[in-house]
């Protein structure tokens, strides 16, 4: 019984059948005092465009962020706790993935599974699945209705166009709708625009083995501009101590973007994107013929592509609409598994200030979804074909109070799904500015995750050993509710001029439904035991934490970035469940987590950059606490040359960030970028 239980946990944490000091004050030494030269020199003169690095701190507080409020509004007066990465720190990063990008980010916890996979939580429940917090890119939403989260492996862009990542830590169902639970993750690229001209670059090294990209932008017509791009790369496999590297990650894609200046002040952006690439995989699962367990090593086949539409039309008055459709095609074949998805969404909004000080914003959306699956009978979906409606409408109405003080903001959500009906999502939000530099918010919220075709249609069968025809089987249910959330949020932001920036943000989340695995009576069937388990609502759960980020310009040419998040989770068994295993998935989050960054330019065109984190321990997955540190120094000879070196996790050799046999090597690598 000792292994039921090991298989039981397993599938708490993760339930998918692929799912499996003295340095850290070293760390921080080596980041200040680093930049103590670049403290003492004079500044250089400005140029004619000044990157976000030059900017005060007071206009990096004030870049305006639209993830909050669905339009857009300073980030220092938002009533949420949002963070942005902006360009420039994306350019200057040795990070090559959006995942490696969000450790930066406090309260956002990011740990690597193997060389393609991740695990990533906001507030908690970090895993690999990344459910309950929804994932855009350019307002498409990424997430997969098999399962309610994203596939990491396939979610990249060409990180040279990205123009900010919009990290809203907390609830945002009331504009996003169902998955927005724990935070929204906003990737925005570019416009076309501003990307005229052209960058090429590529490089290896020992775990990025070889990378290049290539992106050529000009003029379309009267008013219009494109640009096309492409990008391969190849990582080799991390370190398994059994010698069997089997995870190597290699993936190619490329795409388009154009936008048009349309007669009547209206816009028009239309991109699309193709990828395809393979990534290594070893897979576990059950027979009902002997032997009853089997291991397959393969690649996961990934492909897909997207095309996108949005249009945009001032109404005058300050009004707005605004139209945005895309199709989406996902290929993925495992081992043990294939998927095939069609996606169409399509969403209208529109915004108006009225007299008062008033702000309204409203909008429908309509997304089909179609799955097609297929695999062992083991690992099934009943039925392998089905198609998921959605049907969505949200308003939002921001009243300013007391002008240039106080602002309320009410809004809602009202879906219905083809899994539990109709789920309504409100919110409210207070704004106080008591000065022009002190801001201090408040909000409450309800939000849910509804399910998935996991839930629901899955049947998911593990054999108990080898050689007896004993096995266990996790079964979905119609049963299965929208876990629900009440999410309680304040905060306080405080800036020093062009020097200082703080925003602290604490919360309390209250989840009385959340999913369990529930024991049935165990049956038999022709030539095999069978004991089952169901997806259930069984579990409670409280979450408090909070979160400190700092912001510090030590001179014209030294910007510090710190962070600071604890977490604090309970998960317990309501009256009645059987579940005695789910909520030690608390333990698999670190209760704190240690981020701080440092950017300095240096004469002659060197760029100095680098990364700290220390990460507390996952008691539940066995993985001691650690530091890390990022780093990348780079040379740019005028404005078309750039050489780079960079190196991650350069203080182990190698570390397990999320347990299992698979542990994270250091990689270092070189990088040449051409300009025109």
């Amino acid at each position: 019984m000792m292994w039921g239980h090991a298989t039981r946990r397993r599938i708490a944490a993760d339930p998918w059948p692929r799912i499996a000091s003295w340095r850290g004050s070293v760390a921080l030494a080596v980041l200040l005092l680093s930049g103590a030269s670049a403290f003492s020199e004079e500044a250089p003169p400005p140029p004619a465009k000044p990157e976000l690095t030059e900017l005060s701190l007071a206009e990096l507080a004030n870049i305006r962020v639209t993830s909050v409020s669905k339009r857009p509004e300073e980030r220092f007066q938002s009533a949420a706790a949002v963070y942005v990465i902006t360009s420039d720190e994306i350019r200057r990063s040795p990070a090559r993935t959006i995942p490696e990008l969000l450790r930066s980010v406090p309260g956002v916890d990011v740990a690597r599974v193997d060389a393609s996979q991740w695990a990533i939580g906001i507030r908690g429940f970090t895993s690999t699945l990344s459910r309950a917090m929804l994932v855009l890119i350019d307002g498409r939403s990424v997430y997969s209705p098999l399962f309610a989260g994203t596939y990491w492996d396939v979610q990249d862009v060409l990180l040279e166009d990205v123009e900010r990542i919009e990290i809203i830590r907390g609830p945002g169902g009331s504009l996003w709708g169902a998955n927005a639970v724990n935070g929204v993750i906003n990737i925005i690229t570019r416009s076309a625009k501003d990307t005229t001209g052209g960058i090429v670059s590529g490089g290896g090294g020992n775990e990025e083995t070889g990378f290049g990209s290539g992106r050529y932008g000009a003029t379309l017509g009267a008013g219009g501009h494109y640009r096309v791009w492409g990008k391969y790369f190849d990582r080799d496999a991390e370190f398994h101590a059994t010698g069997n590297a089997y995870d190597a990650w290699h993936m190619y894609r490329g795409g388009f973007r154009a936008d048009w200046d349309l007669r009547s002040s209206a816009a028009l952006t239309v991109q699309g994107m193709l990828y395809g690439g393979h990534a290594g995989r070893l897979t576990t699962f059950a027979a009902y013929d002997p032997p009853y367990v089997r291991t397959v090593q393969g690649d996961d086949d990934l492909g897909g592509g997207h095309v996108y539409s949005k249009w945009t039309r001032p109404l005058g008055g300050g009004s707005e609409l605004s139209v945005q459709a895309y199709y989406d095609r996902t290929h993925r074949n495992e081992p043990n598994f294939r998927e095939d998805r069609d996606t169409f969404d399509l969403d209208a909004q529109y915004q108006a200030r009225l007299p008062g000080r008033q702000q309204i914003v409203a909008g429908l959306g309509y997304r089909f979804s179609d799955s097609r699956t297929a695999g062992p009978p083991t690992v099934a979906f009943e039925p392998p074909k089905r198609g998921d409606a959605l049907y969505s409408a949200f308003v939002e109405d921001s009243i300013e109070v007391v002008p240039d003080r106080v602002r309320l903001t009410l809004g809602s959500k009202l879906e219905r799904n083809d899994y539990s009906g109709f789920e309504w999502q409100p919110s409210v939000r207070l704004g106080w500015s008591p000065r022009a530099d002190h801001f201090a918010w408040g909000a409450v919220s309800r939000t849910v995750r509804t399910p998935s075709r996991l839930e629901r249609d899955l049947a998911l069968t593990a054999a108990a050993n080898a050689s007896a025809p004993i096995f266990f089987r996790v079964l979905g249910t119609p049963a299965f509710e929208a876990e629900r959330a009440v999410v309680y949020e304040a905060g306080y932001r405080f800036r020093l001029g062009g020097r200082a920036l703080l925003d602290l943000a604490a919360f309390h989340n209250h989840y009385p439904n959340l999913s369990s695995i529930e024991p049935g009576v165990p049956f038999r069937e022709p030539g095999r035991q069978v004991i089952p388990f169901q997806f259930a609502n069984g579990l409670d759960g409280k979450v408090s934490g909070a979160e400190l980020s700092a912001e510090l310009r030590a001179s014209a040419r030294w910007r510090l970035r710190a962070g600071y998040a604890f977490l604090d989770m309970n998960l317990r068994a309501r009256p009645g469940s059987g579940d005695t295993t789910s909520s030690s998935a608390a333990r698999g989050n670190p209760r704190h987590e240690v981020t701080a960054s440092s950017s300095w330019t240096l004469p002659r065109g060197l760029l100095v950059d680098a990364w700290y984190r220390w990460i507390g321990q996952r008691p539940s997955r066995s993985v001691s606490a650690y530091s890390e540190i990022d780093a990348r120094v780079a040379w740019r000879r005028g404005t078309h040359l750039e050489l780079g070196a960079a190196g991650l996790n350069l203080l182990h050799a190698r570390h397990a960030e999320f347990g299992g046999a698979i542990e994270i090597e250091r990689s270092i690598y070189g990088e040449a970028k051409w300009r025109w």
